[in-house]
């Protein structure tokens, strides 16, 4: 038989579980979408890039396309992280 302290445990560890869950699921659609947008399994030739361009200012013009390492390249170096 449980104590009333370890249900209660039981059930903090539970709710921690399953909010540790959520987070990982969310990040895994983010993580998804950003593959999409990185293009990594798109080849170069491919119509999705006719319908989408990544592209980032550096003055005094727009970068060219950005893709795969680079597209990551500027948004680590935007974030600070580069």
């Amino acid at each position: 038989m449980l104590t009333d302290h370890e249900m209660r445990e039981i059930d903090r560890l539970t709710r921690e579980l399953a909010e540790a869950r959520a987070e990982r699921d969310a990040m895994a659609k983010d993580a998804a979408r950003y593959r999409w947008l990185r293009g990594d399994s798109c080849p170069d030739h491919s119509s999705r890039w006719t319908q989408w361009e990544v592209r980032c200012w550096k003055a005094p013009s727009w970068t060219g396309d950005l893709r795969r390492a680079d597209l990551d390249d500027a948004i680590d170096a935007a974030r600070g992280k580069a």
